[in-house]
């Protein structure tokens, strides 16, 4: 995307004039549903993975639903209508469904490995099969499986934000999660072989503090731009909707609690 593109979408102040710009014309419309795709893409994959337990199906309908998206297919979306993650989550239900009436009738032997809809969006992944060998989709609630696959892809933002913007308090906090029993000292150790440098058990515990402040900052950011410019009583909805409250640090996060 050009600075130029960016500039201009910068000035952008809700979600909705970035849907509005997309379905225009020219290269601002372009750069908009570029910023679409990016922010609605991978929590797409996600579900289609999840629900489809096929990555060969969730491909064939992921495909489906970047065209329409990249080319501005979802003009009839509104903010009247309710928020644009709903109106993506319809689609891809629909996807979903049409894929499943076409495909009910037309059985075909196919053989999937086993599929772990909670891994990275963009590894292999699994099926389920009829007894005719028909690829079967999850019978669970489609607007739940959504809505987690929605919040797994907001965590996995955040992850990725802080790897790159704080590699150190990154480490840290994958320190606290592989080694869950063991001592600051051992962490220390693990966060030091990560960084190539010297880091001791106190400097883990005062990163630690820190860097469960940002990771709150960062997650409440994330959020909040999937909201269109969102109240602290609309961020904090949206946090207890999600199930990410827990994740709000004491000083960071007091909106959250």
């Amino acid at each position: 995307m050009s600075e130029a593109s960016q500039a201009r979408l910068n000035l952008i102040e809700t979600r909705w004039s970035l849907v509005g710009q997309a379905h225009g014309g020219g290269i601002p419309a372009l750069a908009a549903r570029d910023i679409l795709f990016h922010r609605y893409s991978g929590a797409a994959w996600r579900y289609l993975l999840a629900v489809a337990r096929s990555q060969e199906i969730a491909e064939e309908l992921f495909q489906e639903f970047s065209l329409r998206l990249i080319r501005g297919d979802f003009s009839r979306s509104s903010q009247e209508r309710g928020r644009f993650r709903d109106y993506i989550k319809t689609v891809l239900i629909n996807l979903v469904r049409d894929y499943h009436r076409k495909r009910r009738c037309q059985p075909v032997s196919l053989s999937y490995p086993l599929a772990d809809p909670a891994s990275d969006p963009h590894r292999a992944s699994a099926s389920k099969t009829t007894s005719h060998g028909t690829p079967t989709f999850a019978e669970e609630d489609p607007d739940a499986t959504f809505l987690q696959s929605w919040r797994s892809e907001l965590l996995h933002r955040v992850w990725k934000a802080l790897a790159s913007q704080k590699p150190k308090y990154h480490a840290v906090l994958t320190a606290q999660i592989e080694l869950p029993t063991k001592e600051a000292r051992e962490k220390a150790k693990y966060v030091e072989q990560r960084l190539g440098q010297a880091f001791t058990a106190n400097h883990y515990r005062v990163a630690l503090h820190r860097a469960r402040r940002v990771f709150a900052s960062l997650l409440k950011h994330e959020v909040a731009v999937s909201l269109d410019d969102p109240s602290e009583d609309q961020l904090f909805r949206e946090l207890k909707l999600l199930r990410l409250l827990r994740y709000c640090s004491d000083e960071e996060g007091k909106a959250c609690q």
